[in-house]
């Protein structure tokens, strides 16, 4: 049914949900770069910079970085709103030890939120090149281009 949607709303006269639902039947999607750490000046230099170039930065611009906690590392100690303690994850080392899974496991500390890697920014290249030279250079740096 969504994507009938898509493929109905491909060709509504909103140039931006007309846009976005031809990038996703056509599997065009958004460009992304990874950031170390959080950027919060930065947003807002590129939400400036969409707008001076005639892209809406709700629409055209997504930082993103995981939120989703479905796992709860296990910290021995810790206040808990509930009465019992969670019972931790073990797993075996290299040294035949029972160690805490965050502790070995990128992606577990990922989706913990323990991860303290990258940051996201999604964008269409194809919209953002043909403005390239009215980005400030910083901009043009972090983009790739």
């Amino acid at each position: 049914m969504v994507q009938t949607a898509f493929g109905q709303w491909a060709d509504e006269e909103d140039d931006i949900l007309a846009d976005l639902c031809k990038r996703f039947l056509n599997r065009r999607l958004y460009k992304y770069v990874p950031l170390e750490g959080e950027h919060e000046t930065l947003e807002a230099k590129l939400r400036e910079a969409w707008e001076r170039i005639g892209l809406h930065p709700d629409y055209h611009l997504q930082m993103d970085t995981p939120t989703n906690l479905p796992y709860d590392v296990y910290k021995p100690g810790s206040p808990d709103p509930e009465p019992k303690e969670k019972t931790p994850v073990l797993v075996l080392d290299d040294k035949d030890r029972l160690t805490e899974i965050s502790l070995k496991s990128d992606i577990v500390r990922s989706i913990a939120g323990l991860h303290t890697g990258k940051y996201y920014i999604y964008y269409p290249e194809d919209l953002v090149l043909p403005h390239i030279n009215s980005l400030k250079p910083e901009i043009r740096e972090l983009l790739g281009l």
